[in-house]
């Protein structure tokens, strides 16, 4: 009973914090009436994939660097992508408690919605490893990559690290789909596409050996060169979201989500809705590493120009 108070209260907490601040000092502005009724008319209404059991996932939003103002946006959208379609039911929390062993066994996912510089103490990092590789599920968003610089397994669970963004957040880029064919890209109809937002590069132990990769920068548009000392790779691999298997559990991440506009895009939604199924168990996708793929499929190229 008391684990279960305390659980309650904890979710309680998490719901407020969702628009009291990220940080101590630091609060949100709520969201208006127009802002969450955008976000609520690009939300699809139906999930891809009929969940195997009742779903619930922890969207964790605590910020130990850069606090990102679209936090608020995407905790909404997170949250209403559940509600609606019946994929999952969300709570919310910053709370680092949010991530020991008696409170994560409540959910069957964790979305980092743009948290950053997170190094979590030694009993979260064993039970964040734990809860993916025995079987449950990791999302990223945008910054949840900027974290575990001290933590190399944390950054080998989600797959890659920050390193720069020379693709600004004002800056409107070419996307290619990596993998058209996957249930995971089908929200763009087999056809690249232009976002405005900012692009990361990754680093660290990020590589096609590794992960499924599913959208990338479409180097192929001029629009999309950069000088060359602004970049830190050589292959022009600039991976946007991916996918991987991690013992028993699955990882989806998305560095799309530094503007708040990307959460009223029905199309991104329903990929994040997509990886979110993903990760959960429901919805099956390949997550064969790209570069150990027999068959690779043919990259769907962005239109020439932005709409």
């Amino acid at each position: 009973m008391k684990t279960r108070v305390a659980l309650l209260t904890l979710l309680v907490a998490g719901l407020l914090a969702g628009t009291a601040g990220a940080e101590p000092g630091h609060s949100f502005k709520q969201l208006s009436a127009a802002e969450q009724q955008a976000i609520r008319a690009a939300v699809p209404l139906h999930a891809r994939a009929k969940p195997a059991r009742a779903r619930r996932v922890l969207v964790f939003y605590r910020t130990e660097g850069y606090v990102h103002a679209s936090i608020p946006f995407g905790n909404e959208a997170l949250r209403r992508l559940g509600e609606v379609t019946g994929a999952y039911s969300a709570d919310t929390s910053e709370d680092l408690d949010a991530l020991s062993p008696g409170y994560l066994a409540a959910y069957d996912a964790v979305i980092f919605n743009n948290t950053t510089h997170l190094s979590l103490p030694p009993p979260q990092r064993g039970a964040l490893v734990a809860f993916v590789r025995g079987g449950k599920g990791l999302i990223g968003i945008h910054s949840a990559s900027d974290s575990f610089y001290t933590w190399p397994e944390g950054q080998a669970l989600l797959g890659g690290t920050f390193n720069s963004h020379p693709w600004t957040a004002e800056d409107t880029v070419a996307v290619k789909l990596d993998d058209p064919e996957s249930p995971l890209t089908a929200a763009f109809g087999r056809r690249g596409f232009w976002v405005k937002d900012e692009i990361y590069q990754i680093a660290g132990p990020y590589s096609r050996e590794h992960v499924h990769v599913l959208l990338s920068l479409d180097m192929s548009r001029p629009e999309n060169a950069r000088k060359p000392e602004q970049l830190v790779r050589d292959d022009q691999d600039f991976p946007i979201a991916w996918v991987k298997e991690e013992g028993k559990g699955r990882v989806f991440y998305s560095s799309l989500g530094h503007n708040a506009e990307i959460y009223r895009n029905p199309e991104l939604l329903q990929h994040y809705l997509d990886g979110i199924q993903f990760a959960l168990g429901d919805l099956r996708a390949d997550a064969t590493p790209s570069a150990g793929l027999k068959h690779p499929p043919t990259a769907a190229l962005a239109p020439e120009a932005p709409p």
